[in-house]
């Protein structure tokens, strides 16, 4: 799980602005977050043994370059490598070698070649059902942090580097005496990054979202994680948690959350500029071209019988260990609650 990315306040005076910055070291290490170091550390050595480089060789002509990377690309795509080699690798050539940024022409287009040719593998979106068998199942092996957290994801559209380092002091949750919503503060997020913007805002008004929120909140300091573990870990118990209800072969990744989500709530009915804004897309085309994506694989998803029996066994244990007396049911209620055959 990679670190949040450091910021510091502009301080009013040099010297305050000087032991700001220091704090966090210097803007070298800050260019990229380092985990993305560490793989364009590992893409640039492969590069370098491909053409028996040294690391710190001499750039030929940008044209000679550009072959030479190319070359490599080539290897990639024939040697069976993942597209994301590809784009790392070039990448991580732009950062060790800046002065071949702008001059990789052929590369890139290569690398775009193979992107239009090779579909990408995206994962099944979760049906409201699923999503309740799943949490009954986390329920019954007493991770019931897990089975919340999986409410959490499902209901409030959150990517699941989104979800793992969201921090107790960044909920806020209902007061007494005001409306019955909780909001999120993500500070690390793809839109933060990309607007520059300090957080990111995901309001929650759906009543099963407020209570999974409320019981991963319990006993927590301010600066803990609601997740209480990392990315290898929750990743998993996602996986166990899919072998355990036969559904491992389906598709499904822990990315199945959000996209079950928004597709859940949009057959539904609720109106699609609601989910842009709750998604946090910054286009409604590309919501829509999401959602439709989600619709078509919901349409052709066909369970094996054996999975079938169980998510339903784990669907009402779900609904005996979690329901507490009246149940107040908004559009997420009613996705998780009153499915056709819950």
């Amino acid at each position: 799980m990679s670190r949040r990315t450091k910021k510091v306040l502009n301080a009013p005076t040099k010297a305050s602005r000087k032991v700001e910055r220091a704090r966090i070291g210097r803007l070298s290490q800050l260019v990229v977050q380092p985990k993305t170091k560490q793989r364009y550390e590992e893409a640039f050595s492969s590069f370098c043994k491909f053409h028996h480089l040294s690391r710190g060789f001499q750039l030929p002509q940008f044209h000679t370059f550009d072959e030479w990377v190319a070359d490599c690309v080539e290897q990639l795509w024939e040697t069976g490598a993942s597209k994301s080699e590809a784009s790392y690798t070039l990448a991580a050539i732009q950062f060790f070698r800046p002065q071949a940024k702008n001059n990789l022409a052929w590369s890139w287009k290569l690398v775009k070649t193979w992107n239009q040719i090779e579909l990408p593998t995206r994962a099944t979106p979760f049906s409201a059902e699923i999503l309740l068998s799943l949490a009954g199942q986390a329920f019954k092996w007493n991770q019931y942090r897990m089975g919340w957290l999986l409410v959490l994801d499902f209901s409030g559209f959150l990517r699941t580097s989104e979800l793992l380092l969201l921090e107790r002091k960044e909920v806020i949750l209902p007061a007494d005496g005001r409306p019955q919503e909780a909001v999120l503060l993500l500070s690390s997020t793809k839109g933060t990054k990309k607007n520059l913007l300090p957080l990111d805002k995901v309001v929650l008004q759906e009543k099963l979202a407020i209570r999974a929120l409320t019981e991963l909140c319990v006993g927590l300091q301010p600066g803990d994680t609601l997740s209480q573990q990392s990315s290898h870990q929750f990743r998993r118990l996602f996986q166990d948690l899919l072998e355990a209800l036969h559904l491992q072969q389906q598709g499904y990744m822990p990315y199945s959350l959000r996209r079950g989500g928004v597709t859940s709530a949009y057959r539904l009915g609720i109106p699609l500029d609601v989910l842009v804004t709750q998604g946090r897309w910054q286009h409604m085309p590309t919501a829509r071209l999401y959602i439709d994506a989600g619709l078509q694989s919901l349409a052709q998803l066909a369970l094996p019988p054996k999975a079938l029996a169980k998510c339903a066994l784990m669907r009402q244990y779900f609904r005996t260990v979690s329901q507490r007396g009246r149940v107040e049911r908004s559009w997420c209620d009613r996705s998780l609650w009153a499915a056709p055959f819950l």
